[in-house]
């Protein structure tokens, strides 16, 4: 079956009752029918009953005219391989239109799928994104998204830091397998080098309302970045990008 988006969410090790909240934030989309793929990227103990339990939720819901989508899900378990070997094979199942990464821990605003589908079908475009802010359940900080006049200004500005958060961004999933999906052999940079790639080729529509919440908490993956092996694998990341891109992002360490 063919939805109008694909929602690919990675999980490894992540909280339950986190997980619980970023799934129904993806499943409960109004006025789309998405699918909802979730890659489990060999965490401990799988999720498969929280998964029934969530789309039973959705569907009973649907029955009872609450929401006005339908959203499937589709799950698979794999050997640990990282955040994009989880996003290609979920990629590999998604059959939407429309490409959305979503982090396990975030959530997506009932609107989010809709609102930016919506934008690029209007203007044509291969690629948008939109504001988010930070904060859950109460937003702290939101970042806006910026419409940039042309593909080479976006690109320019890329290049000097990471202003995008991926879990905004919607692929046309035509456009996204054509520039080969995202990039495995990238640890922590894996957001940031498929946004320079897609930039490589297309300017981004901008939506500039928030439809994504980010949640800040001691368990998130960044917070890794606080161990010196694992800032030294991330400056070498930036220094390929570098190389490959003409970046002069500098490394960010978390407090």
């Amino acid at each position: 079956m063919t939805f109008s988006s694909s929602i690919l969410i990675p999980v490894y090790n992540q909280d339950p009752d986190i997980l619980r909240a970023c799934l129904r934030s993806a499943l409960w989309q109004r006025g789309q029918e998405v699918q909802v793929v979730v890659v489990d990227d060999g965490s401990a103990a799988p999720f498969d009953a929280l998964l029934v339990e969530l789309e039973d939720e959705a569907l009973g819901a649907l029955d009872r005219h609450e929401i006005q989508t339908r959203g499937w899900v589709t799950y698979t378990r794999q050997a640990n391989g990282g955040v994009a070997a989880a996003l290609n094979a979920a990629l590999s199942l998604a059959t939407g239109t429309y490409i959305h990464w979503l982090s396990s821990d975030d959530l997506y605003h009932p609107d989010k799928v809709a609102k930016q589908v919506a934008l690029m079908e209007r203007n044509g475009a291969s690629v948008s994104y939109c504001t988010y802010e930070d904060g859950v359940p109460h937003p702290q900080t939101c970042y806006p998204a910026v419409q940039y006049p042309t593909r080479e200004k976006l690109f320019e500005d890329l290049r000097q830091q990471c202003f995008i958060n991926a879990c905004t961004v919607c692929w046309r999933a035509d456009f996204l397998r054509k520039i080969g999906g995202f990039d495995p052999s990238f640890r922590h940079c894996q957001d940031y080098e498929v946004l320079l790639r897609s930039a490589q080729r297309e300017n981004f529509a901008a939506l500039n309302v928030p439809l994504v919440r980010r949640r800040v908490h001691a368990g998130q993956m960044l917070n890794v970045l606080r161990q010196k092996e694992e800032q030294e694998i991330k400056a070498q990341e930036l220094a390929r990008l570098n190389e490959m891109y003409g970046c002069t992002a500098r490394l960010w360490v978390p407090k």
